[in-house]
């Protein structure tokens, strides 16, 4: 068999992005964007934790007396109940295309709601449910990483794939965070949108398993007061300059 060419090889390896930050700073509209633009695969990670969030919540809502569903979650997650651990051992979402079908039915439609704002910052803090989401993480990073795939969430530079090729650290104020939730939730005041920012930003930084860090070799780019397009177009350079990198570490072959 021939050995295989330097551009045949160069398809042949993973280039990972990894695109962490905190909630609203637009990492799934320039993850899109950027996957489109270099014809990778678009993973967003944060959909998994949606999903498995509205799972519970839906269980927990057959069984609430005199409670909150979330309340009846937390109660299920901090005890540990036999439900809560099957609920989440039997998690075994499809993805395709970003669109999250569980049990035969696609729940997409059901995950970018206030409840699951609220709810997904709580239920992502306990290492039950961080355990069990980031091997589905690994297994889909592991599957789509050649020729490439854009991953999304708040610990994939740190936890998923520490040894992605680019890792990228999303960053913008809370006032232009809320101001790009407010569009998309029209009936929610600015104010409450802010209120919910800074207490999720809270959780992510402040939850014992696998908290939102920056990873000590990521690139931290502000997008505060750049469009998606001006935040893509500087990625795709530093992508460029990194595959140039490791073109010319690669060994040269036969």
């Amino acid at each position: 068999m021939p050995k295989a060419t330097a551009p045949q090889e160069e398809r042949r390896r993973p280039f990972r992005i990894a695109i962490d930050g905190p909630a609203g700073a637009g990492k799934s509209t320039l993850a899109s964007f950027l996957a489109q633009r270099l014809s990778f695969t678009h993973l967003n990670t944060g959909i998994l934790y949606r999903a498995l969030s509205r799972v519970l919540l839906d269980r927990a809502a057959e069984s609430t007396a005199g409670s909150s569903s979330l309340e009846r979650v937390k109660q299920m997650l901090e005890k540990g109940s036999e439900e809560a651990s099957r609920i989440i051992e039997d998690f075994d979402p499809e993805i395709e295309n970003n669109e999250v079908t569980v049990k035969g039915k696609n729940i997409t439609e059901f995950l970018r709601t206030p409840e699951i704002d609220i709810a997904v910052g709580v239920v992502a803090k306990y290492p039950i449910i961080r355990e069990k989401i980031t091997g589905i993480q690994k297994q889909l990073a592991q599957k789509y990483s050649v020729p490439g795939i854009v991953i999304e969430g708040r610990d994939i530079g740190t936890v998923v794939v520490p040894d992605a090729e680019l890792k990228i650290f999303l960053v913008a104020s809370v006032d232009v965070r809320a101001q790009r939730r407010a569009q998309e939730q029209k009936e929610e005041s600015l104010e409450n949108i802010k209120r919910e920012i800074r207490e999720r930003d809270h959780l992510d930084t402040s939850r014992a398993h696998s908290p939102l860090i920056q990873a000590q070799d990521a690139v931290l780019l502000d997008n505060s007061h750049l469009t998606v397009e001006e935040t893509v177009n500087r990625i795709q350079k530093i992508v460029a300059e990194r595959r140039a990198e490791v073109k010319r570490n690669m060994p040269l072959v036969d």
